[in-house]
C-alpha cells in the first residue's frame, strides 16, 4: 500500500476515533436539550391551564352575581345597579380569553355582550332620571321626562329579563358548574 492510501486509512481511523469519543456526549446533549424543552412545555401548560381554571371562576362567580342583581324584587322591580364586568376585561385586554376553549369563550362572549347592553341600558334610565331631577321644573317637562323615563325603564326591565334568561341557561351548563366548583392550591 502507498504513502496516500495509508494516509487516507490514518484520517479515516482517526475521524471514526473522533466520532466515537463526540457522538455520546452530543447525543447526551441534544437528549438533555429535548427533554428540557419538554417539560417546560408541559410546566407552561398546567401553568395556563391553572391560569384558565382560576379566570374561569372568577367569571362564574361574577355572573352569579349579576344573576342576583338581575332577580326581580317581590314588587317584580329590577335594580338598576350596573352589573359586573371588570374581570371580563381583564381577560379580553390581557388575551386570557385564548385560554379557554372555543365554545365557553363564545358563551362568555355572549354573556357579556348581553351584559354591557344590559350595563348601557341602566345608564342610559340612571341618567334620564337625573336630568328630571336637574330639570323638570315645568308641569310640562317634568311630563316629557317621565315619559322619557318610563320609556326607558320598560327598555332596561325587558334586557334585565332578556340578559337574566340567558345567563341562568348559561350557568347550567357542564363547563360552568364545574368551574364554580374549582378551587386552586
Amino acid at each position: 500500500m502507498d504513502t496516500e492510501g495509508l494516509d487516507l486509512l490514518e484520517a479515516l481511523a482517526q475521524l471514526i476515533d473522533l466520532l466515537a469519543r463526540a457522538l455520546p456526549s452530543a447525543i447526551g446533549s441534544l437528549v438533555g436539550v429535548f427533554i428540557a424543552f419538554w417539560l417546560n412545555r408541559r410546566n407552561l401548560t398546567q401553568m395556563n391551564q391553572e391560569r384558565a381554571n382560576t379566570y374561569l371562576k372568577g367569571l362564574t362567580n361574577e355572573i352569579s352575581e349579576a344573576i342576583e342583581l338581575l332577580k326581580p324584587d317581590k314588587e317584580q322591580h329590577h335594580t338598576l345597579q350596573l352589573l359586573p364586568i371588570d374581570l371580563w376585561h381583564s381577560a379580553v385586554n390581557s388575551g386570557d380569553v385564548a385560554l379557554f376553549p372555543y365554545e365557553t369563550r363564545e358563551d362568555l362572549r355572549k354573556a357579556y355582550f348581553s351584559i354591557m347592553k344590559c350595563n348601557y341600558e341602566f345608564t342610559r334610565t340612571i341618567g334620564i332620571g337625573d336630568k328630571f331631577r336637574a330639570e323638570a321644573d315645568t308641569a310640562e317637562k317634568r311630563e316629557r321626562i317621565h315619559l322619557a323615563w318610563l320609556s326607558e325603564t320598560a327598555q332596561a326591565d325587558y334586557m334585565s329579563g332578556s340578559t337574566l334568561s340567558y345567563l341562568l341557561s348559561l350557568s347550567e351548563k357542564e363547563w360552568f358548574i364545574e368551574a364554580s366548583k374549582y378551587e386552586p392550591d
